[in-house]
């Protein structure tokens, strides 16, 4: 069995900086969850959160990426040794106007959550109070359901429904009644059949 290397030779950029100790885990899901709301690239968010330097994440990306690269860092041919970076006893402006935006964001959808919570529990009362019983459709009229090669084509027809196994033709093909039933379609209750090719 081979000698295996203790890093994985590619994790994302916030992996390999937590891997190397410049990042802990818990500045990381700050940074990733910033990502998340500006869409700025992750390097960038941890200089600015003060999380780690230029420097440091340029020799990640090289070390990422497995050689040279030149960002906007500058170049880096690589890793260097670095340790962790000294985090402030409090957060800083940045990271508490990041902090409050993700507060602000979570209130929003916690209230947006309820609305609809509430919609659907309005909803739910309707439903259940309106009779068990179907209204029955107007027995002049009827509604087909044909399956095509793009999907159903609704057809209204007069009379009243052809009963479940009676064959329909409908231009020039024939089709078998497989349900008979109705529908609330426009508001108006109509019996309904649905088609099969026969």
């Amino acid at each position: 069995m081979g000698c295996m290397s203790a890093e994985p030779a590619r994790l994302q950029l916030g992996e390999l900086l937590v891997h190397k100790g410049v990042l802990t885990d818990a500045q990381l899901e700050i940074a990733l969850a910033e990502q998340r709301q500006s869409g700025a690239p992750l390097g960038e968010i941890l200089v600015r959160l003060g999380f780690s330097q230029g420097p440091t994440i340029a020799n990640a990306l090289a070390d990422q990426h497995g050689g040279p690269l030149r960002t906007e860092y500058g170049l880096s041919i690589g890793p260097t040794p670095t340790g962790p970076v000294a985090v402030p006893d409090g957060p800083t402006p940045e990271q508490d106007t990041a902090i409050a935006r993700l507060r602000a964001a979570l209130d929003e959808k916690t209230e947006e959550l309820a609305r609809v919570h509430a919609e659907l529990a309005e909803a739910r009362q309707e439903l259940d109070a309106r009779p068990a019983a179907a209204v029955p459709g107007p027995a002049d009229r009827h509604l087909l359901f044909v399956p095509g090669p793009e999907g159903y084509v609704m057809l209204e027809r007069s009379g009243p429904p052809p009963q479940a196994g009676a064959a329909i033709e409908y231009r020039g093909a024939v089709f078998t009644v497989r349900t008979v039933g109705q529908s609330a379609l426009f508001g108006v209750q109509m019996h309904c059949s649905l088609l099969a090719h026969a």
